[in-house]
This record gives structure tokens, sequence and C-alpha cells, in this order.
């Protein structure tokens, strides 16, 4: 069963050479392989206190695994590890 969660993706700026982490939300198929990754970072929402409570918790969550970096494999851009 194909799912999603938040991560922290790393990325560089090459103008200003520095280094900025972001949550994004991350989906992976069945085999648990990351098959794409949202194109902007991800905003906390909720339709309530409550809901945006746990959002942000989610978000929270994903600073507890691994940090990802994007990176060109033959022709397609994947995700990996640091």
């Amino acid at each position: 069963m194909s799912y999603w969660n938040y991560r922290v993706l790393k990325k560089h700026c090459p103008t200003s050479k520095e280094d900025s982490y972001q949550v994004y939300e991350v989906y992976y198929s069945d085999h648990d392989d990351i098959e794409y990754w949202s194109a902007e970072p991800n905003t906390a929402l909720g339709e309530n206190l409550i809901e945006l409570r746990d959002d942000l918790q989610h978000q929270l969550e994903a600073l507890d695994k691994p940090v990802l970096v994007e990176k060109k494999v033959g022709d397609k851009l994947t995700l990996v590890e640091c």
C-alpha cells in the first residue's frame, strides 16, 4: 500500500552558497521506495486549531527521520539520505 509522510529536505543555494532545510511531503511506493515529493515545501494547515496542531506534530516527526537531499541518478532526480 502506498503512503506518504513529511520529511526534511536539505537544499543548497548556489547563489548564496548556503544550505536550507524545509519540510516536504514525500510519497512512497508499495515497496517503500520514494516515488515523488511535493514541488514546494509544506505549510501547516488545519480547518481548526486541533487539526493545525496535528499537522504541525506530524511535521515535527520529520525531524526524527534522516534528512534527504535531491540527487540526479542518470537522468532521473531522486531523494537520498544525507
